[in-house]
């Protein structure tokens, strides 16, 4: 995790007052001049995250894309060595598409709908806190609300984690030195074994063969 500095409470409360008065859109604005770079990756409308990266902004003085270059490094990870980087791919697009039904519906099916209701009924918990507009969780709230049945629902829950599916991909192919692992199926045997070659080899070919590898998959369908 990168070093960012804790964030108190009143300059929380500062944001959330500005999001509601001047609207997500105006203070990505802001960003654009103050941290262009983290400005670009973010939607106009990515509330959390643009109250995020100003909230890092005014305490320290940093933008967060500069923190999170910096990055904490496998020794502040506590490790002895390199960070390998491993990443789970799919051969075919339709066999996450299938994955991320068959998950969701599980969810509903072993008690999400009730996790929500039991948060939505405590104290203060409404629609507007983070851990509400998660993935899955925004869903079942406007369920509750009666806003649409279950089975709109569970359709709106599924298109939303295919989306945050879609961004993760994006953002894993930005990193440098990953290597994919895909199908499913024995990826944790295939992962094994990469580690494993990855010690036995100098850091030096380790490096462009994970290149390699990353290049030969970009063209999953």
């Amino acid at each position: 995790l990168d070093e960012i500095p804790e964030i108190p409470a009143a300059v929380r409360r500062r944001l959330e007052e500005r999001l509601a008065a001047e609207g997500p859109a105006a203070l990505h604005r802001e960003l654009e001049l103050r941290d262009p770079e983290t400005a670009r990756r973010l939607a106009p409308g990515d509330r959390q995250r643009i109250s995020r990266a100003l909230e890092v902004l005014e305490v320290s003085g940093r933008p967060l894309s500069e923190w999170q270059a910096a990055g904490p490094g496998p020794a502040a990870c506590g490790l002895p060595g390199p960070i390998v980087r491993l990443a789970l791919m799919p051969a075919d697009r339709a066999d996450l598409h299938r994955a991320i039904d068959a998950r969701f519906r599980a969810m509903v099916e072993h008690g999400l709908v009730e996790e929500v209701r039991g948060l939505a009924e405590h104290a203060g918990a409404d629609a507007a806190l983070p851990f509400m507009r998660a993935v899955g969780y925004r869903q079942v709230f406007g369920y509750l609300e009666d806003r649409y049945d279950r089975a709109e629902m569970v359709e709106r829950g599924v298109a939303a984690t295919r989306q945050l599916a879609r961004r993760q991909i994006t953002w894993l192919r930005a990193l440098s030195g990953v290597h994919w692992i895909g199908p499913a199926a024995g990826a944790a045997e295939r992962a094994r074994e990469h580690l494993l070659r990855y010690v036995a080899r100098p850091p030096g070919r380790v490096r462009r063969s994970l290149t390699m590898d990353r290049s030969s998959t970009t063209g999953e369908k």
